[in-house]
């Protein structure tokens, strides 16, 4: 079915709320020389990409000097390879591009046409169009490289030498208002993230019929906005950026990390019974208020990628990398391949090693790029500096270190690895080099300690009673923004081991929480029956745009059994044996609530009740009417024995 995305120019939708992943990679774009047949298309009006208010309250829209188009030609059904339009030399309102296609595929011919080329590619036998996760945002406009346009449909009998298109805009154009606290802080980047669905990413398009499937076949739930110039983090900050059609109506969270500080906001739409909806081809506004956001100091992690290598081609060049955030400097050998950083093995001059130390190392988090052979990086560490990243080649084990792990890509492999290494152990110094034959790295990024995650603890249950209790949990040390916290619950331990989500759990709503304490009642639960818990919190990881769940301890409680009043008698006590909690050691499904029958005045009439505790050997009450029509006289010949009702290993005789 084809996505009906709208061909029209940019309308307004707003939702303003005072208060408050992996990146999709797109495939590298396949430029044709000029050969045997050019092609001309013109663009019509109000289509791209430059926002330009008008001052009436809507925006203009032109297309800009170098812009290009990407098309997938198709010849009597067989797609060709992707050919890429030359730049426009001048914007305005229209546009003419100029194509130079290969080859002579037999005809009909069927094409769609794409802007802006990189967004269309091929994975697999997947023809793909991208909404890019990472995109910057320039003072008054989005990034052009997302605003993402698929042409109408060109079907013909003959190779056209022109052809006129519309196009229609893939996704919502958002317009951002954070309102910041005052700072000079200056902003490394933003995070938009939901845990809803996909904001971001690809969708199959069929190059024959230009048909663009509804749904993404891959995506995130977070997208990462970087200013494209320096950007003081106070006041309001209007950022535009661009999102793929759907509603929102559960959450969003907007992360503003600066050179010192990430400040943090989850908005719950569901409490406050609104929707934040995005739609093709039109304009969604939202404001966010993070003025009462004191923010936290950023983790120290350190990243390494293209910035730090050497020249182009086989040439490993060496390099340092000092004043990074977490004190430690890094040497290396590495060259610059494909776009990436590239490292080599068995090479004693190539490789990454700390030289000096930063503090307690905790992960080692690793990008690989397909190369079409399998790659793999493996990280060592140890407690004594490194001299050189030739110490990582030697045979001495006491010179590479420990090695943590490795991570790879396989042969097979179409989209980019990030793996990361654990440390269980402590270590003052990283190596890392290729294991076999030289590796594309985009980028790495070390994690010391200092690192602020949620430690989550489980409380006592409190307040039981027959169906329910309350339960309390805190959390502590979180950086960023808690979105949900609450409790599991099972009436198996195990089932707590290891849960995502299970549908017996109860929630607190994130953004509510102004301390690291929480606390829920649970209900509708079976009397003296024992119950399993654990406390949970919900965690935005902002370095890796993801949520992360992190949780308590199991604890247990038991229920309580239900209040015995059998037909509501007078003479009945007026509490329940929930009152009796902590006054015996009993299992309280052990106490026998007992009534007994005698014959009075020529009828069977009740003649007392009791509630007997076996671990007491007592009674806690016993009850009886004083009705007329229950008295008698004399007694009959039985002598006290033990009560018929209550087995005889759980009582001392008892006067009946």
């Amino acid at each position: 079915m084809r996505k009906n995305i709208r061909l029209v120019a940019l309308c307004a939708a707003a939702l303003t709320l005072a208060s408050c992943a992996k990146e999709i990679a797109t495939p590298d774009p396949v430029e044709k020389e000029a050969s045997l047949f050019n092609m001309t298309v013109y663009a019509g009006d109000d289509t791209k990409t430059e926002i330009e208010s008008d001052g009436a309250g809507g925006y203009k829209v032109n297309w800009l000097s170098g812009d290009m188009l990407g098309v997938y030609e198709v010849g009597n059904g067989v797609v060709q390879d992707k050919t890429v339009s030359s730049p426009l030399t001048a914007g305005g309102s229209t546009a003419a591009f100029e194509f130079a296609f290969a080859g002579a595929p037999a005809a009909p011919y069927d094409y769609t046409f794409v802007y802006p080329a990189s967004a269309l590619g091929k994975v697999g036998e997947n023809y793909l169009v991208t909404l890019p996760g990472t995109q910057t945002f320039a003072e008054g406009s989005f990034d052009m490289d997302a605003d993402v346009l698929v042409s109408e449909h060109v079907q013909s009998d003959v190779r056209p030498t022109s052809t006129d298109v519309r196009f229609a805009r893939l996704g919502a154009t958002v317009k951002m208002t954070v309102n910041a606290p005052v700072t000079t802080e200056n902003i490394r980047k933003i995070v938009f993230s939901t845990t809803e669905a996909n904001i971001v990413g690809s969708y199959v398009l069929n190059p024959q019929t230009g048909a663009l499937a509804d749904d993404m076949v891959s995506g995130s739930k977070a997208i990462t906005l970087t200013p494209e110039t320096a950007t003081v983090y106070s006041g309001n900050i209007v950022v535009w950026f661009r999102v793929a059609e759907v509603t929102l109506s559960q959450n969003f969270t907007v992360s503003v990390t600066t050179d010192a500080k990430t400040y943090t906001k989850t908005i719950n739409l569901a409490a406050k019974e609104r929707q934040l909806p995005f739609r093709d081809g039109k304009m969604a506004m939202v404001g966010i208020d993070l003025t009462d956001v004191s923010g936290v100091e950023n983790t120290r992690v350190d990243v390494i990628d293209l910035a730090y290598t050497g020249v182009s081609g086989t040439t490993y060049t060496a390099w340092e990398k000092k004043g990074s955030k977490s004190e430690a400097e890094y040497k290396g050998k590495t060259n610059e391949t494909s776009g990436v950083m590239g490292l080599r093995t068995t090479n004693s001059d190539c490789g990454i090693v700390t030289t000096v130390s930063g503090g307690k190392v905790k992960q080692v988090t690793i990008t690989l790029k397909p190369t079409g052979y399998k790659r793999t990086i493996d990280v060592y560490a140890k407690n004594t500096a490194y001299s050189d990243v030739s110490d990582l080649y030697s045979d001495s084990k006491l010179i590479q270190g420990n090695k943590i792990g490795s991570v790879s890509v396989a042969a097979a492999a179409t989209e980019n690895v990030t793996e990361t290494v654990v440390f269980t152990s402590d270590y003052n110094f990283v190596g890392i080099r290729s294991y076999n034959s030289a590796a594309a790295v985009p980028e790495i990024r070390i994690s010391w300690e200092g690192t602020p995650v949620p430690s989550v603890s489980t409380g006592e249950a409190t307040d039981i009673h027959a169906n329910g209790a309350t339960l309390s949990g805190s959390y502590a040390g979180a950086s960023g923004g808690i979105y949900e916290a609450g409790f599991y619950w099972d009436t198996d331990a195990s089932d707590l081991e290891d849960i995502a989500h299970k549908e017996q759990k109860i929630t607190v709503d994130g953004s509510a929480l102004t301390s690291g304490n929480f606390s829920g009642e649970i209900g509708s639960l079976d009397e003296v029956t024992t119950y399993y818990f654990r406390a949970y919190v919900l965690w935005l990881d902002v370095e890796e745009n993801t949520y992360k769940e992190f949780l308590g301890p199991i604890l247990e409680f038991t229920t309580h059994a239900k209040a015995y009043v059998p037909g509501g008698w007078l003479e009945m006590p007026a509490y329940t044996v929930d009152g009796m909690n902590g006054t015996t050691t009993s299992s309280l499904g052990d106490l026998y609530p007992l009534t007994h029958y005698a014959t009075m005045n020529d009828k069977q009439q009740r003649n007392y009740s009791l509630l007997y505790d076996p671990e007491m050997y007592a009674s806690y009450w016993v009850a009886y009417p004083l009705c007329s029509s229950h008295l008698g006289t004399g007694r009959s010949s039985n002598p006290f024995d033990y009560d018929p009702d209550v087995p005889s290993e759980k009582e001392r005789k008892t006067r009946v």
